[in-house]
């Protein structure tokens, strides 16, 4: 059972990392919001 715990971990931290990878592109999609809004 132990090679299932490991495999749900490392679900886990994948789910992790495209959840920070998410934010940054909310951020950058923010970012650009903005730049464009100064542009009009």
């Amino acid at each position: 059972m132990s090679s299932s715990k490991a495999e749900v971990q490392r679900l886990r931290d994948v789910e992790q990392s495209l959840m920070g990878t998410v934010d940054g592109l909310q951020g950058d999609l923010d970012d650009l919001q903005a730049a464009h809004q100064r542009l009009q």
